[in-house]
């Protein structure tokens, strides 16, 4: 009989409202993953127990706004989340022998120019971004994706006025199309701050339920395309 895998050890970088979410997951859903440190960028937070900084009962862990002592942590996995994303932050989290799995594309493998990041990030610039990937086949169009991200709600007039979430079209014999859309709840009255969050905990798990993957990787850049098939860890247990 195989012994039970122990629980991966964790660090979440960042407690904003991604990194928040991640945390009360860990701490109310999964046992096989050990919360052991927390890097927290606010003196105010500095100190604190981890459980409190989320509404739960203490754990005993303290965040930190101490950068070297998070990295000096042994630890699995780096949970890294913060607003603002430092490579050679993440290289010296990787030089310490620990492995991360972080939402922020500036690390994928294939992530944009610089001339095209940096055009986005300059002030002033960018209050949108229309983005379009194509897969072909044999030279010929087979997938396509769009996305379309604003500040606020309002699109240039010559861009497409698409419903709000992912609408997934299929042309075909038959052709099919359903859409997306995530919400606190389609079946009881939700605040604003609710909706908001459903969208923060959809994109949190995506990481958190990925972390044994990741850390079973082979080192190197991995994405979702080339991780095994990354399942809800409440919804879809492993037998």
């Amino acid at each position: 009989m195989t012994p039970p895998r122990p629980p991966s050890r964790v660090i979440q970088w960042g407690t904003g409202a991604i990194g928040a979410e991640m945390i009360t997951a860990i701490l109310d859903h999964r046992a096989d993953l050990d919360l052991v440190g927390v890097k927290v960028y606010s003196e105010t937070k500095h100190g604190k127990d981890v459980g409190t900084l989320v509404g739960r009962s203490p754990i005993g862990v303290l965040a930190t706004a101490d950068t070297a002592e998070v990295i000096a942590m042994p630890a699995d996995c780096v949970l890294y989340t913060p607003r603002t994303t430092d490579l050679a932050e993440v290289c010296r989290i990787l030089a310490s022998g620990k492995t991360v799995a972080t939402t922020a594309f500036l690390f994928h493998p294939r992530r944009l120019p610089s001339p095209d990041r940096d055009h986005v990030l300059r002030a002033g610039t960018t209050a949108g971004q229309r983005s379009n990937w194509v897969g072909r086949r044999n030279g010929e169009p087979l997938m396509q994706i769009e996305t379309l991200w604003t500040v606020g709600g309002e699109y240039p007039d010559h861009w497409p006025r698409p419903k709000d979430g992912w609408t997934l079209t299929i042309e075909g014999d038959p052709s099919m199309r359903t859409h997306f859309f995530s919400s606190a709840s389609f079946t009881r009255p939700a605040s604003i701050e609710e909706h908001v969050r459903s969208a923060n905990v959809a994109t949190a798990m995506q990481v958190l339920n990925a972390v044994p993957t990741v850390c079973d990787a082979a080192p190197g850049l991995a994405t979702m395309a080339a991780l095994p098939l990354v399942r809800s860890h409440t919804g879809f247990r492993n037998a």
